[in-house]
């Protein structure tokens, strides 16, 4: 309170200037731990409507800008703040020992000043302390997302660094572990903690999740994944994979060795995967390995009389105890005589080819060397398959046996017995072609028969004198 303690009072009325002048009024409080005063704690004063007061303490480590003034705790653990304006207050709380950020509650404290001195009813309680540690990899590196598990309770989880901080503790010993999908850490147990503490002990990642996925297309088929050539300690696992092809191990850091078997059952045992192995070096979970059903092509070619046509058509049967099992078809690729089935799993096959005209789509109407071949599929791509053409099918219907010969383009002749009923022969040639009966007493409405093998189904009725003969003969390019 401040002003001048004398007055000139003399005949008539006067103003008499200010004679006392409150410059403010003290807030008192106090801090204490399980009743007892605590020393060095540190008050700070903010405000949304006061922007000044008297203030002789420094604003050093304040916990956020914009504080007016601070007052530090005694030895009694009272703290004052001399002469504040009246108005709206928050006082914030900061006790820091030498490595340890105590916790003091509440964090927060709001108060009114009006024109009188205050002591604050409510006790600022020093309830324990903070303390940090990090969670890390094998390596070193922090690892973010990990939760802290304090005496069986969530009390933190890591940032982006691997960073965590405990509240409110106190010293006594504590049971502590990290916990994150696909993660074994090690155990803090009956780790004591102290207020003089700089930091936990690091939480350390001691085994790590290495998963994957087995994709098999092939009915009722298993696999197995094997690990292997890890370190000298770690001995070999082995998994069979899930009804939807999933397989974990865990394991310590170190580089390893996957591989996929088939697993000795009714649609498994010709199985083949890919890739063969897979080597991981394992310093962080690992959840995207792949396996795969082994998959090849099959490449060949046709070598034909004359031009090749799409009419050509190609059929890869899957062979399951010599029984057929799995049918793929293609043809020919555009405009060239090569062929190619894709996605073939490995496994005995046969390969089967025939030319069919429009006009008798299921019948083969070329001859060839060799029309199916025996193929063993494996890991590798099948090349260097070829099919060749040898000829052209007729098919002659006689009443009797009787003697002919064909004129062929090159003006050789073939000759031929033709057997009574049906019969096919491969012309080798192609072209057109005379058909000749030798026997004078068999007759056709023309003779020679004419046929080419550039010419579609051609048809032709006969007349005989002893002997009937039909001849029927279908030819497609």
């Amino acid at each position: 309170m401040t002003g001048s303690s004398e007055v000139d009072l003399r005949f008539g009325n006067a103003v008499v200037d200010d004679v006392f002048f409150v410059s403010g009024y003290n807030i008192h409080g106090s801090v204490v731990a399980q009743g007892n005063p605590i020393l060095g704690v540190h008050l700070y004063l903010y405000s949304n409507d006061v922007k000044e007061v008297p203030c002789s303490q420094g604003l050093t480590d304040a916990p956020r800008e914009g504080a007016l003034c601070h007052a530090v705790s005694g030895v009694d653990g009272k703290f004052l703040f001399r002469s504040m304006p009246c108005g709206s207050y928050d006082l914030l709380p900061y006790y820091r020992g030498e490595n340890t950020v105590f916790d003091v509650s509440p964090s927060s404290l709001h108060v009114s000043l009006e024109h009188s001195h205050m002591t604050i009813p409510q006790k600022f309680q020093v309830t324990g302390f903070s303390v940090g540690g990090h969670v890390v990899d094998g390596y070193g590196a922090g690892i973010e997302g990990a939760k802290v598990i304090v005496d069986g309770q969530l009390r933190a989880v890591t940032d982006n660094l691997g960073y965590y901080r405990l509240d409110q503790v106190t010293s006594k010993k504590y049971d502590i572990v990290a916990e994150k999908d696909h993660y074994k850490f090690n155990r803090l147990e009956n780790f004591m903690i102290l207020p003089n503490m700089e930091s936990i002990d690091d939480i350390k990642s001691v085994r790590y999740d290495v998963c994957g996925v087995v994709q098999t297309v092939t009915p009722n088929s298993k696999a197995m994944v094997t690990l292997t050539h890890g370190p000298e300690n770690v001995k070999p696992q082995r998994k069979i994979v899930s009804e939807n092809g999933r397989f974990c191990f865990e394991v310590s850091t170190g580089e390893y060795r996957l591989s996929v078997l088939p697993v000795d059952s009714e649609g498994s045992s010709n199985l083949l995967f890919s890739p063969g192995y897979i080597d991981v070096n394992v310093k962080c979970p690992l959840l995207d390995v792949e396996f795969s059903q082994s998959q090849v092509n099959v490449h060949g070619k046709i070598l034909c009389k004359e031009k090749c046509n799409q009419n050509i058509l190609l059929l890869l049967v899957r062979l399951a105890g010599g029984v057929k099992h799995e049918t793929k078809t293609t043809s020919l690729e555009q405009d060239n005589a090569n062929f190619v089935f894709t996605k073939v799993f490995p496994g005995k096959y046969r390969l089967e080819v025939k030319h069919s005209s429009s006009k008798a789509p299921a019948n083969d109407d070329w001859c060839w060397d060799e029309n199916t071949l025996d193929v063993d599929v494996g890991n590798d791509d099948v090349t260097n398959i070829v099919f060749v053409q040898k000829g052209y099918w007729i098919e002659l219907v006689s009443s009797h046996d009787t003697e002919a010969y064909i004129r062929q383009p090159d003006s050789s002749k073939l000759e031929l017995l033709i057997k009574e009923g049906s019969q096919r022969m491969c012309i080798e040639t192609p072209g057109q072609h005379e058909l000749y009966l030798v026997n004078s007493c068999i007759s056709f409405g023309t003779s020679p028969i004419v046929f080419d093998t550039q010419n579609p189904v051609v048809s032709c009725s006969c007349t005989l004198v002893f002997i009937f003969i039909h001849v029927k003969f279908s030819l497609a390019p």
